[in-house]
């Protein structure tokens, strides 16, 4: 298992479809979301970016009104982390501030 490059957790109200949507505009340049029925994460909806982003793999799920609400996890990809250097940097906090950036997200 590759641990996360970033992992935030976070509640709203929006639905996981909206949240996809909202965050592939702002912060993926327009990629696109998908795998709604891929079963990524266990009993638990979620989704990816279609197409890694700075070769990492991103993917958001949860429900919305949920506790615990949703989470955003950006890992390194497999077959970048094989040839990289085994130091990563968590960018966890930095993830939280842009997610809180946007409209109707509480970062918990």
């Amino acid at each position: 298992m590759i641990e996360p490059a970033a992992f935030v957790n976070f509640v709203s109200d929006r639905t996981l479809d909206d949240l996809a949507s909202e965050f592939s505009a702002r912060l993926f340049g327009g990629i696109p979301f998908v795998g709604r029925d891929e079963g990524i994460w266990d009993e638990i909806p979620a989704v990816r970016l279609s197409t890694r982003f700075l070769g990492f793999e991103v993917i958001l799920g949860g429900k919305e009104g949920a506790t615990g609400g949703y989470s955003f996890e950006v890992v390194v990809a497999d077959s970048v982390s094989e040839n990289a250097s085994t130091e990563r940097a968590d960018l966890s906090e930095y993830v939280a501030y842009l997610v809180g950036t946007i409209f109707g997200i509480q970062v918990i």
